[in-house]
């Protein structure tokens, strides 16, 4: 239970209960703590990664057609798809910084939603090419490479870990940088396939070992595509976000001294790290006078609460009578 410690003068709280009428505190949302600085940091891992993919994509084929590797050609090609992702990323990355308008009263936040989707199909079918190319060569020999073409898959590998570093920690609770991040260490995971595999044949004569490890790296890629698929699907459907547990969220709530109970709660991924709840509280009038909280001291606190949580959109409607005999009309 969260005791709240307020000294305030206590005035005269008369309300007028009539058969389903509440008083509503008007107040401004809560929107948390966002650090610009931070979006600004992450649309430059965006630019920076787009950058050095595409420069290591053209170092891949100019050397791969010098060298006739075939293998090094498909992964620079590869390499070119997924920075076709990363810019789709980067977009919708910039787009979701535009002001909200009359229209668009949330803002531009989806559009990080539209192009996770996008890229997860992405992920799922270049995953899947990478298998069926892999069985297709299952009972071909492996092309040897020369040392020029494996220093350019280590190279390629450094480049993508180097890229995923740029990200930090920003794509655990974001779905678009998420999705930039698996194109990354896919792309890190095939050219380290390249290398190894390339090593392994040189040494040991093992042929088969390119296409299994390719299998291997492709379904765990395709795995991570799919994850991302359909959570981008349930985001668009507005669907809690995977990483809140609505369990605790409610405990949370009804631990607040103050709170009888909850009920109309809501929260979803509005895009771009930022998650929204909404919620009816039902004041506790059995309080002691000496224990009653002030209206707008409960609505900050509980969402201090809330913002502690990782919800930083937070709207809260308190009421003083329950109005579980209230339904909200659907226009037919």
């Amino acid at each position: 239970m969260y005791h709240l410690d307020h000294n305030h003068s206590h005035r005269s709280h008369n309300h007028d209960h009539v058969s389903h009428n509440h008083n509503h505190i008007n107040h401004r949302h809560s929107h948390g703590e966002y650090n610009h600085d931070h979006k600004d940091e992450y649309g430059d891992a965006f630019r920076q990664t787009v950058m050095f993919n595409c420069g290591l994509s053209g170092l891949q084929l100019f050397i791969g057609a010098v060298f006739g590797s075939l293998a090094l050609m498909s992964d620079a090609i590869h390499n070119i798809g997924d920075v076709m992702g990363l810019v789709l990323g980067w977009g919708a990355e910039v787009l979701s910084t535009y002001e909200a308008s009359k229209r668009f009263s949330y803002g531009f936040y989806r559009s990080t939603h539209l192009a996770s989707l996008i890229n997860g199909i992405l992920i799922f079918t270049g995953a899947a090419v990478i298998v069926f190319e892999a069985i297709s060569r299952l009972g071909e020999p492996v092309e040897l490479m020369s040392i020029p073409v494996a220093c350019a898959s280590a190279l390629g590998m450094v480049v993508n870990l180097l890229s995923v570093r740029m990200f930090g920690d920003s794509h655990k609770h974001d779905l678009n940088r998420r999705a930039a991040v698996i194109h990354l260490l896919g792309d890190a995971a095939v050219s380290m396939v390249v290398l190894l595999s390339t090593l392994i044949v040189l040494l040991t004569g093992w042929e088969w070992i390119d296409p299994i490890a390719a299998i291997l790296v492709g379904t765990f890629v395709g795995w991570s595509g799919w994850k991302v698929l359909t959570e981008a699907i349930f985001s668009m459907f507005d669907a809690v976000p995977s990483h809140i547990n609505i369990d605790h969220i409610e405990s949370l709530l009804l631990s607040v001294t103050g709170i009888e109970s909850i009920h109309e709660l809501r929260i979803w991924d509005l895009g771009n790290s930022k998650i929204a709840l909404t919620a009816h509280l039902v004041r506790d009038l059995n309080l002691a006078k000496n224990q009653f909280i002030d209206d707008s001291f409960l609505i900050a606190y509980t969402q201090e609460l809330l913002n502690r949580e990782g919800i930083s959109h937070v709207t809260l409607q308190l009421e003083f009578d329950p109005c579980y005999l209230i339904h909200t009309a659907e226009t037919k």
